[in-house]
């Protein structure tokens, strides 16, 4: 779940074998855990855990995952993070990044100038979910 491109292939997996994220978001809303990650109802329902509202996670590892950065990338980290606790885990989808960087910087190209190469900014997209779900 820490890798978006594994989180994607997961949920294809857990579709095939009968349980589309159609279903899963029912379950959630039914447990009232629309504030809480995808990832908690899953937890919940596999091993009974308590789980954690979005905000609580980024509570708990933002000072871990912004110490590692600089000041522009702390920045884009943090807009990311606030679009995670209003919107949910499908924000931090390689799939959403483009949208995410459009939104923040308006186009890509000044996206670069702020934050280096594609390759750096997908980088730390990734990195930072390692720390986000080892709430």
């Amino acid at each position: 779940w820490q890798n978006p491109e594994t989180r994607v292939a997961l949920l294809e997996q857990m579709e095939h074998e009968g349980f589309p994220l159609e279903k899963l978001t029912k379950v959630q809303e039914f447990l009232n855990m629309e504030k809480c990650d995808l990832l908690d109802v899953l937890e919940y329902l596999a091993y009974n855990t308590s789980p954690l509202e979005r905000q609580r996670r980024v509570e708990l590892v933002q000072p871990e995952i912004v110490a590692t950065l600089n000041d522009k990338q702390s920045d884009f980290v943090n807009f990311v993070l606030e679009q995670y606790i209003q919107q949910g885990y499908t924000e931090l989808s390689l799939e959403n990044l483009p949208e995410l960087i459009k939104l923040k910087y308006g186009t890509i190209n000044d996206a670069k100038t702020e934050l280096g190469s594609l390759g750096e900014i997908n980088k730390v997209f990734i990195d930072f979910q390692k720390e986000l779900y080892a709430a």
